[in-house]
């Protein structure tokens, strides 16, 4: 047993497709969820009848703090092996510069970089080493994002972050990136075959390398 990897947004679409992955590698799995009770229980279920592992579920609602806060302190009392930390929980607004919402920015702020943040200072306080692994965007490298402009700008924040954590925690705990294209998914949510392959292949890299401060575009 490899320990604990805590995967927020894993009840459905790239989340649960990356909490079946690691499962798959002999981690035992925190599955967290904000209003999709029901597919949690289904990936819970399905992760430990198929991995024999246990996969255990939280609710978090992550425009509150003490949710973000809560779910970590769930891991360290009953995960205590926990290596890695996967955030990969988003708010996807389509708005431009032009589109300015107070409550849409707090959303947006909330959700998409304050919860990593303090999910990833909890993961350094309550665990001696591991992995940390965000999320972003492939849009992130993209100079022109007027479509999505605020979801851009603190998905690109988020990739700063992870290179300013990768040097201040290396080499106890590598942080590194996954960045999925607008290929990713085709319609209907389901993960293709290529897209699929490549996920398995960089959260091996990422789980079992000595990698830190890695960008990768799928």
């Amino acid at each position: 047993m490899n320990g604990t990897a805590i995967i927020t947004g894993a009840s459905q679409r790239v989340g649960a497709c990356i909490a079946d992955i690691i499962a798959g590698y002999d981690f035992n799995i925190l599955v967290h969820y904000n209003t999709s009770e029901h597919y949690a229980c289904d990936i819970q279920r399905k992760i430990q009848d198929k991995y024999s592992v246990k996969c255990d579920i939280v609710k978090g609602d992550f425009t509150r703090i003490s949710d973000i806060e809560n779910l970590m302190i769930y891991a360290k009392d009953h995960c205590p092996g926990a290596r890695v930390l996967v955030n990969n929980a988003a708010v996807f607004l389509n708005s431009s510069f032009e589109d300015l919402s107070i409550s849409n920015i707090e959303l947006l702020y909330s959700v998409n970089l304050q919860a990593p943040l303090i999910l990833s200072s909890l993961f350094t306080k309550f665990f001696s080493r591991g992995s940390i692994i965000n999320m972003c965007d492939e849009m992130v490298f993209a100079l022109n994002s007027d479509r999505y402009f605020y979801y851009v700008l603190f998905k690109k924040m988020l990739k700063e972050l992870t290179t300013m954590l990768a040097y201040k925690l290396k080499p106890v705990i590598n942080v590194n990136a996954i960045c999925p294209g607008r290929d990713f998914f085709p319609i209907d949510g389901s993960m293709k075959g290529e897209y699929l392959s490549k996920l398995k292949l960089h959260l091996k890299r990422f789980l079992f390398g000595n990698i830190t401060n890695n960008f990768v575009i799928i």
